[in-house]
């Protein structure tokens, strides 16, 4: 090999290790959202997905990196809405109880019809070692009871690694609500982690290898939403005339009480429904 020749491939190198290199720092210099104050984000079960973006100054538009735009006119009648890598102080409510989460990154809001039937949040800014996350969830375990939360399901939390499932992840505690909600929690390791559930930030991760640095998610579900027979088919039908055509959310987001009833639709009869996923509502006979 010539000097010319290895001469261009010494700059070639060096060239592709400084591009990585910069882009690296770029990467790690990023504005952080967990560098400034938390914003509070405020969800009840049960409140329409209007209330919710009037409510916490949330806008309906183009999604936004480390933004609140919710892009009702991609998302559909029964998708989740998704709020990643923004910093978040969030407090669930259902009926008369509720409580405050550490702040966190990541907020997956589940709603159908309009409505939110649930969420899922990961607290804390990156991953955390396992004895702070015990530490926290002996506290949390408290405050959920003296906030009137029933306990459903509380095994030993875990306080070593032997603990954890094959996807590295544990289940600590379950609670119900008053109306029959269901709070739980889990931990899972940071590298066994789906991708696609965090945007938590920890530089010693390697791709599907236990870190030994762990997750807190925090979910809460209502325990029998409505059903897509009672508001998602019937409004299918009305605005499409067919129930497996889907609504973009911002139907939902318009009108957000909208009814079969109102609209002018009648019930259908049980003995009519072909089965159990079948709307219970249909367009009356001209």
């Amino acid at each position: 090999m010539n000097k010319v020749v290895r001469y261009r491939l010494c700059v070639t190198a060096a060239v592709s290790v400084l591009g990585a290199a910069i882009l690296l720092v770029l990467a790690w210099s990023r504005a952080d959202p967990a560098d400034e104050a938390p914003k509070p984000i405020h969800i009840a079960i049960g409140m329409t997905v209007r209330d919710f973006v009037a409510q916490n100054g949330l806008s309906i538009g183009e999604r936004e990196p480390h933004g609140f735009a919710i892009n009702a006119d991609r998302i559909v009648d029964w998708m989740p809405i998704l709020v990643d890598d923004p910093w978040i102080e969030l407090t669930a409510s259902d009926g008369e109880q509720s409580f405050t989460f550490p702040p966190g990154r990541t907020l997956h809001v589940s709603q159908t019809a309009g409505r939110i039937q649930g969420l899922a949040f990961r607290s804390f800014a990156i991953p955390k070692p396992l004895e702070e996350l015990v530490a926290y969830v002996d506290t949390l375990r408290g405050q959920l009871q003296a906030g009137g939360w029933k306990r459903r399901f509380s095994g030993d939390t875990a306080r070593t690694t032997a603990d954890f499932d094959g996807n590295g992840m544990v289940l600590f505690g379950q609670y119900l609500s008053q109306s029959g909600s269901v709070l739980q929690m889990t931990i899972q390791d940071y590298g066994l982690a789906p991708r696609s559930e965090s945007w938590i930030i920890d530089p010693s991760a390697q791709p599907r290898e236990e870190t030994r640095t762990y997750l807190l998610q925090i979910t809460l579900d209502q325990t029998d939403p409505p059903g897509y027979d009672e508001l998602i088919y019937p409004r299918r039908i009305f605005v499409n005339g067919d129930k497996e055509i889907e609504l973009p959310l911002r139907v939902w987001v318009d009108d957000p009480d909208w009814s079969p009833a109102a609209a002018g639709m009648v019930p259908v009869p049980l003995e009519r429904r072909r089965h159990y996923d079948w709307s219970k509502w249909e367009m009356p006979e001209r």
